[in-house]
């Protein structure tokens, strides 16, 4: 037989008890939301990348014609940033740098610099940069259907600056100086 006085506490640990489980579901489904939206993180940056890049496209427009360009392609300089700086988080940092602080000493796409002069500084957040740079280094841009045969002119089996004659940085690098 159960005393009057052990019912109400048994059934007060019971739902205490049961509380507990249905918060702890509820903290565990609170934590998978949090580790959904962590997840996401990249694709959102990406996403936004992808929108923020169509403000680049203004002066690195990739359907814009040859004569008529303020800027070289934004695939011109993605193939000169991963020449120069291949390992994904120092193509980021040098083209996020760049954008904010534009300069003839942190220049290295010459050529280009020659023609159009030093692009103006970028005032986006840093965030949105590296988000930008990023897209760049992992997404296949879209480029004008001249570019190709213009790329291989202009720097023939070297990277540039020798005028598709193979006498382009790399070489002149790896004969010790400049020719």
């Amino acid at each position: 037989m159960i005393k009057s006085g052990t019912v109400p506490t048994i059934f007060l640990i019971m739902l205490f008890t049961l509380s507990c489980n249905s918060s702890n579901k509820h903290d565990d489904q609170k934590n998978e939301e949090r580790k959904g939206q962590q997840s996401n993180t990249s694709q959102v940056d990406l996403v936004k990348a992808k929108r923020l890049i169509q403000t680049c496209y203004v002066c690195h427009s990739p359907t814009a014609p040859e004569n008529s360009r303020l800027a070289p392609p934004m695939e011109a300089v993605k193939r000169r940033y991963l020449d120069t700086f291949p390992n994904k988080e120092t193509f980021v940092e040098k083209i996020a740098h760049f954008v904010t602080e534009p300069t003839d000493t942190a220049a290295i796409m010459f050529g280009a610099v020659s023609q159009f002069n030093l692009m103006t500084p970028v005032p986006f957040p840093e965030e949105d940069l590296t988000a930008i740079a990023t897209y760049i280094y992992e997404t296949e841009l879209e480029y004008p259907t001249w570019f190709d045969e213009h790329y291989n002119e202009r720097h023939g089996n070297g990277s540039g600056m020798g005028n598709g004659n193979g006498n382009g940085i790399r070489r002149q690098q790896r004969q010790g100086g400049n020719n």
